[in-house]
């Protein structure tokens, strides 16, 4: 079971890696849920941590539907913290429509180089589900990062379970939305993950609970 942390700072890094964390989802502003980070805040982690970092990539808060300047700033964005310690990348982009913009993720997943690209929760709004995993896998996105739908992981966990079932590792489905360590296990057996993400604060319990089913 991978465990991903989602961290802003280098004091939740440090103490979610030494929870247990696998992997790190680094960003800024939670609260308009995660903007990029700053390249210098990328180099502190990375100085502190062994673990595998994804960082954040989102230019502004709002909706996922981006510009093309937008796009190319992101592409801007995804080099300079490429060269400088990011694992990888997490990103989603979308149309008017609420879809996923296949041309602009296209455009993206160049600018990763080969770098794992996350397609975060702007998936949870995306209609055709089924459809965008299978491009999704033939583009050669790593994972999605999901909560089946709106809402918390543990309520949609049928959703989730669905997901898994279809996406069969690729891309990988990562549960997210309030995951907490009393429903952990319950939530991982019902939907068949192998992948959870969390902020930095629900690490620890999370981490001893999934060391009890274990």
């Amino acid at each position: 079971m991978l465990i991903e942390a989602c961290v802003t700072t280098c004091a939740e890094a440090i103490s979610s890696w030494r929870a247990g964390a696998h992997r790190l989802e680094l960003c800024e502003h939670l609260e308009v849920d995660g903007l990029t980070p700053s390249l210098a805040r990328l180099q502190r982690v990375r100085a502190e941590v062994p673990i595998p970092i994804r960082v954040m990539v989102r230019p502004r808060a709002g909706t996922f539907c981006m510009t093309e300047a937008e796009i190319q700033l992101m592409q801007a964005q995804m080099q300079e913290l490429g060269a400088h310690g990011a694992d990888g990348f997490v990103l989603g982009v979308t149309t008017p429509a609420g879809e996923v913009d296949f041309l602009a993720l296209e455009n993206l997943l160049a600018a990763a180089k080969g770098s794992p690209v996350t397609f975060h929760r702007a998936f949870d709004g995306v209609s055709s589900k089924a459809q965008s995993l299978a491009e999704f896998r033939d583009l050669g996105v790593a994972s999605v990062l999901t909560s089946g739908e709106s809402g918390t992981a543990w309520l949609n966990r049928r959703a989730l379970s669905r997901l898994c079932k279809m996406a069969q590792g690729q891309p990988e489905i990562i549960l997210a939305g309030s995951v907490r360590g009393d429903h952990v296990t319950q939530l991982v057996r019902e939907t068949g993950a192998t992948a959870i993400h969390a902020r930095a604060s629900a690490i620890p319990e999370i981490t001893i609970a999934l060391k009890q089913r274990a």
